[in-house]
């Protein structure tokens, strides 16, 4: 079986490793839900080479995070971008870049703990082990939503061309959509589109909107 390396990918591995409900599978489900974020920030920090030129350095988490921001730097905040052409009859109108939350950074952070020898014995009864569950299962949800964004940076524009740069990346099961997509891009001389700087969850709080 080919071995997918893609947050989305992780993310199933993990979910299956829950599932299970073993001990053991915990212990799998931490490696595959860090590896997960890894590569979220990686498809990222490529979006960030692809416009800047500038090349990822490491693989620490915190670092990843601080060159993903230096470039995308959205104070948390949630980037929708909304195509207003509607005549164009896109197969998606909507687009979001959803970076990556201190939260799931400090979770990535301590995943950490459970990828070495532990130096403990924990009986069956111990709490530890419903604990660890637990925080499993709020890393994988918090891995889910930044996931589920569609664009890998914030639009930048060109400042000599003026053309607006989109890095998007649609689930797998929608990939065949990104085909039209481009051909409508293509086909259009000018897209008129709708920028807005959201909170997590909050999609009617539309602060700092700008037209491109």
């Amino acid at each position: 079986m080919t071995y997918k390396i893609s947050a989305e990918d992780y993310l199933k591995r993990a979910r299956n490793q829950l599932d299970v409900g073993s001990r053991d599978g915990l212990f799998y489900a931490a490696f595959e839900l860090r590896c997960g974020i890894e590569a979220r920030m990686h498809r990222y920090l490529e979006a960030r080479e692809n416009i800047t030129k500038l090349k990822k350095k490491g693989w620490k988490v915190a670092k990843m995070v601080a060159q993903i921001e230096g470039t995308f730097p959205t104070k948390g905040k949630i980037c929708k971008v909304t195509i207003l052409d509607q005549e164009n009859k896109l197969p998606f109108t909507e687009f979001n870049y959803i970076p990556i939350s201190n939260k799931l950074k400090k979770m990535a952070e301590k995943l950490g703990d459970y990828l070495h020898a532990q130096e403990k014995f924990r009986r069956d009864d111990d709490s530890w082990w419903q604990e660890a569950r637990v925080f499993m299962e709020e890393t994988y949800e918090e891995l889910t939503y930044v996931s589920s964004g569609t664009l890998m940076g914030t639009p930048l524009i060109e400042p000599k061309t003026k053309l607006v740069h989109l890095e998007i990346e649609l689930p797998r099961k929608e990939e065949y959509k990104l085909q039209s997509l481009r051909q409508s891009f293509l086909e259009t001389k000018e897209i008129k589109i709708q920028v807005a700087y959201i909170e997590k969850k909050t999609p009617h709080n539309h602060a700092n909107v700008a037209d491109a």
